[in-house]
């Protein structure tokens, strides 16, 4: 179990909307029950902005025991196109901001009838659907061992991007070496300025807080936005 069910809180949003985590594994929960399709050892690509469904979009990819594909959110439709054609992902999470540049891709790509696109932003929570969650004993799943459980696109800077499969020992090896520094503890709160496309921020401002129950503030990429936010409690 990767994530525990608790009261504590988990994230704060940009409207300042406090999520504890019994609500975050219901909202994982609810994205894997209802909106992703994707069969084990398969692939979720997630093209959009740092936001609590960034989370639940990874998480839910988990539970079905396949692997998230994360790449920077202002990808080029090409950038897209080369990624599909690559890894060949079964489902794509987008945004408002994000779903034009990956249609646009789509379009082109030659398996594009094997994919479903989820638009975050038009997803709307049936409430009975939610409450049956709610009801359910359930734990979330997730990869384990030597098996994939992220694929992360190096910058390209020598030739084309390459994708590097990222196994769950390797995050959670990398974790447990970080928790045993002790350079914090779960009354701590990270702000999740990087983008999650990254591996560093994927592992230090997602995985790892969430794993040990520490809460993760999202922030605009402003300076007025960020001193806001260090005010959040």
């Amino acid at each position: 179990m990767f994530l525990e069910r608790t009261e504590r809180l988990a994230l704060v949003d940009f409207e300042n909307r406090h999520i504890n985590y019994i609500d975050l594994i219901n909202n994982i929960k609810y994205f894997s029950e209802y909106i992703v399709d994707l069969e084990k050892k398969k692939f979720g690509l997630i093209v959009m902005e740092n936001r609590p469904e960034w989370i639940y979009s990874f998480f839910s990819v988990w539970d079905k025991r396949s692997a998230g594909i994360a790449i920077d959110a202002n990808s080029s439709s090409n950038e897209i196109l080369y990624v599909l054609e690559d890894s060949h992902p079964n489902v794509i999470f987008c945004s408002n901001e994000t779903e034009k540049t990956i249609l646009e891709a789509v379009e082109k790509y030659s398996l594009k009838d094997s994919i479903k696109l989820v638009n975050v932003d038009k997803i709307i929570i049936e409430q009975e659907k939610m409450n049956t969650i709610k009801n359910m004993q359930f734990e979330l799943d997730n990869p384990t061992g030597d098996e994939t459980a992220a694929m992360l696109y190096t910058s390209g800077t020598t030739g084309n991007p390459k994708g590097v499969m990222l196994s769950f020992n390797n995050l959670n090896t990398e974790m447990e070496g970080l928790y045993e520094k002790g350079i914090f503890d779960y009354r701590d709160q990270i702000l999740a300025i990087l983008p999650f496309h990254h591996v560093l921020p994927l592992t230090a401002s997602v995985l790892l807080m969430l794993k040990y129950q520490t809460s993760v503030v999202f922030v605009k990429i402003a300076s007025k936005e960020i001193f806001d936010a260090l005010e959040k409690k």
